[in-house]
């Protein structure tokens, strides 16, 4: 049996109070559109409402499909972040149990919600007003915390502006854990593959993974995020230039192919390769060398350093484990679907909510 469809989320959430095994959820406000519906926000594992109890407002993640392992990632996830305890995560809880649609109990992943702006609309703000300011503010934050993040043993997975909220106090906050891994969890083949604005053109499946690599994970999208926050930095007039915003930053999936050799460069990436500024240029031509490297896990982790200086770093060795390049679990036939079972939501265990 296919699992909920948004429309289906839609509907139930209309009456929380009927569908939710929370009490606080049964007893909240799910925030609605302009006609009155619950306003869905959609991904591509599973659609997010919002939802105000108690004097806390909360993201309630529906699951549009089954996750291999998802309850064992999130207790896995949950144990690290409590030992760590990093400023940069919000709190959770995952409920095995958490709504009823069709005489069935479905998970649903309880976080807290961020008060700010997505990475994208922050960004874009600040090249607007050419705050450049505030965007070199930005990109010492993002170098600080992808430090932070190795220091921690944390790879988010899918580093990309819709998972990247920057606070009312500046401070840069990472939502969506589906595909976080952690040391406990990099036996597990990823469900994850990232948002493909982000990724290097070799990560192609969830395998290859191991617990000497698995911190590689986020290093070419970290790149990504912080060349495109120095090149504006360099000339905020190239937000427009480029016309990013859509669904991106500066660079696109085909900007990464083409500087592999396996297309013609677009307009907005010839526009930056000839760029009047010499640092500009060469900002590219170091995500160039990046894209070309072999795998996006050899890739090496993000330097504020490397990145002002406008050095290349080595590719880091290769991995005992050979790559497993095989097709994506996206685009692959997906797995039998494994019917929930109809148990009552006090029958398993919650995780325990974080509180960061």
């Amino acid at each position: 049996m296919a699992w909920p469809n948004p429309n289906e989320y839609l509907e139930a959430l209309q009456n929380p109070q009927a569908v939710f095994s929370d009490p606080a959820l049964r007893a909240g406000r799910v925030i609605t559109d302009r006609l009155g519906l619950p306003r869905p926000i959609s991904g591509n594992f599973a659609v997010v409402f919002q939802v105000e109890t108690g004097g806390k407002t909360w993201a309630v993640r529906c699951f549009l499909r089954e996750t291999t392992d998802q309850e064992q990632r999130y207790a896995g996830i949950s144990r690290h972040l409590a030992a760590h305890r990093p400023d940069y995560t919000v709190g959770f809880a995952y409920q095995p149990q958490g709504i009823r649609l069709r005489g069935q109990w479905y998970p649903i992943l309880k976080m807290e919600w961020v008060k700010g702006q997505r990475l994208d609309t922050h960004i874009e703000t600040l090249a607007t007003r050419s705050d450049r300011a505030g965007l070199e503010t930005l990109s010492r934050r993002w170098g600080a915390l992808m430090a932070q993040l190795r220091s921690d043993q944390i790879a988010h997975g899918d580093l990309q502006h819709g998972n990247i909220v920057v606070d009312e106090h500046g401070q840069i906050k990472l939502i969506d854990y589906d595909g976080m891994v952690v040391p406990s969890l990099a036996h597990l083949r990823s469900p994850e593959l990232g948002h493909r604005h982000y990724q290097h053109p070799t990560r192609t499946s969830g395998g290859g993974i191991t617990p000497e690599n698995f911190l590689n994970i986020d290093n070419f999208s970290a790149w990504v995020i912080g060349l495109s926050i120095r090149l504006l930095h360099i000339d905020p007039t190239l937000w427009q230039q480029t016309a990013a915003g859509d669904d991106r930053l500066l660079f696109a999936e085909r900007d990464f192919k083409s500087l592999r050799g396996a297309q013609q460069p677009t307009q907005p990436l010839q526009l930056l390769q000839t760029h009047a500024q010499p640092a500009v240029q060469q900002a590219v031509q170091q995500l160039a060398e990046l894209a070309r490297q072999e795998s996006y896990l050899r890739v090496a982790p993000f330097s504020s350093a490397d990145l002002l200086n406008g050095a290349v770093p080595l590719p880091l060795p290769p991995t005992t484990t050979p790559l497993d390049l095989g097709p994506e679990p996206t685009s692959a036939a997906p797995p039998a679907r494994r019917t929930p079972p109809a148990q009552r939501p006090d029958s398993l265990p919650e995780l325990s909510l974080i509180h960061i």
